[in-house]
């Protein structure tokens, strides 16, 4: 069964905290695949769930695309659930890097698979929880990227959406 095995706490602005799980034991390396259609889907759904709630469409920020799929990468490849990056840094510097205006937010979430029906199940789970919900309905946002990157063609991966204003 492809399923929540962790989710990571919404990370508003500036900080936040991480709950997570560690993948299967004897998990074999594999390689690593990136999903541009699911990831267009996923920003649709956001874009969807935000229209809902009276809120404005976020616009793809190309620019972000590498920091959130580079950070996908990493949280797939490892299994370590964490909005920090190489050597400790937090999110917000990879997405200032690449020209992101505050405010900023990050959501991830790892341990699923890249089917429709996951989808479903992350957007599910974030909004279930109030830190997640409230930054995918920040008002102050204006643009996003998101990256899904799964072991193998679709196996186990990980969502990350980055948010920027």
């Amino acid at each position: 069964m492809h399923g929540c095995i962790a989710l990571a706490t919404m990370c508003l602005a500036l900080g936040g905290a991480i709950a997570s799980a560690p993948p299967a034991a004897g998990s074999p390396p594999a390689a690593l695949v990136a999903h541009p259609t699911l990831e267009r889907m996923a920003l649709r759904e956001v874009n969807r769930v935000r229209a809902r709630h009276g809120r404005a469409r976020l616009r793809l920020r190309a620019a972000m695309r590498r920091p959130a799929r580079a950070h996908a990468t990493r949280v797939t490849r490892t299994g370590q659930v964490s909005h920090e990056g190489p050597g400790g840094s937090p999110f917000w510097v990879r997405l200032r890097a690449v020209g992101a205006p505050y405010p900023l937010g990050e959501v991830i979430a790892s341990h699923f698979s890249c089917r429709r029906a996951d989808l479903r199940r992350v957007m599910g789970a974030w909004m279930a929880s109030a830190s997640h919900r409230r930054t995918i309905l920040g008002e102050r946002y204006r643009t996003a990227a998101v990256s899904i990157v799964s072991r193998t063609r679709c196996g186990q991966g990980s969502y990350v959406l980055n948010l920027a204003g």
